[in-house]
């Protein structure tokens, strides 16, 4: 066995499907087939139920489907202490956005960053093994522990301070979790939302006069703007460094 076949069926494993895997691999899919049997037949197992157009895991496959990521993400562990590299950083998007253009990143040039949702941090943690973790969210992962703790004030910004226009758009960003998201609709309760899942076109949409959104309160192009609310909301955010 070596780490590829882990990796063909960690990706059959998530996809349940041979032939998505290997489109996503870029394998033929008889070799997918042939990797997967190996494996069975040398652990002397069935890690998969082949059913007409999908297969589905037993207890054997989600088994060595733990195992196959841990061994993943140790080989990476040790590539990395072993290799000069780059520092690697997993932020959410809008906290990407913000602290690069207040240009309070560190040793940029020297970062490899991953950018994900704020609702996709843990799903990216298990996938891979990082330096450092800045996110909206309180994690509790294993191999971290908390750095510092900070936060970013906002404001509802606009064209206008007629927050109470039904016309005029709540501009949200589609994740769920998304911390600005939930107090802007928290202070509003507004009912004519927009959602959109980049922070960079949420920003546009308030510049352009078509809607409103809890913004930054020091956001390049927020000459043209006006804040909508006496005080700012401040939101926290984390870093997390890995032991």
């Amino acid at each position: 066995m070596n780490i590829n076949d882990l990796v063909i069926f960690i990706e059959v494993y998530q996809k349940g499907s041979i032939n998505q895997a290997a489109k996503s691999l870029g394998y033929a899919q008889s070799n997918i087939s042939q990797r997967i049997k190996w494996l069975e037949t040398s652990y002397d197992s069935t890690f998969f139920i082949r059913h007409h157009n999908r297969i589905s895991s037993t207890g054997q496959g989600d088994l060595f489907y733990q195992y196959a990521q841990t061994i993943i993400k140790e080989t990476k562990l040790i590539q990395q202490k072993l290799t000069p590299r780059k520092k690697k950083v997993l932020c959410s998007e809008i906290l990407f956005n913000v602290l690069y253009e207040q240009k309070v990143l560190e040793d940029i040039q020297f970062t490899d960053f991953s950018i994900a949702s704020t609702s996709h941090i843990n799903t990216e943690l298990e996938k891979d093994v990082y330096d450092q973790i800045i996110s909206f969210n309180q994690l509790e992962t294993a191999g971290y522990q908390l750095r510092e703790a900070k936060d970013l004030a906002f404001n509802l910004f606009g064209k206008s301070k007629n927050i109470h226009d039904d016309h005029v758009p709540l501009v949200v960003n589609r994740d769920r979790l998304c911390p600005l998201r939930n107090e802007a609709m928290r202070v509003l309760g507004h009912q004519n939302v927009f959602e959109l899942d980049s922070f960079e076109g949420m920003v546009n949409i308030v510049e352009q006069g078509d809607g409103i959104a809890l913004l930054p309160i020091n956001l390049k192009g927020h000459k043209n703007l006006v804040k909508m609310l006496e005080e700012d909301i401040h939101i926290g955010y984390y870093i997390y460094e890995r032991m």
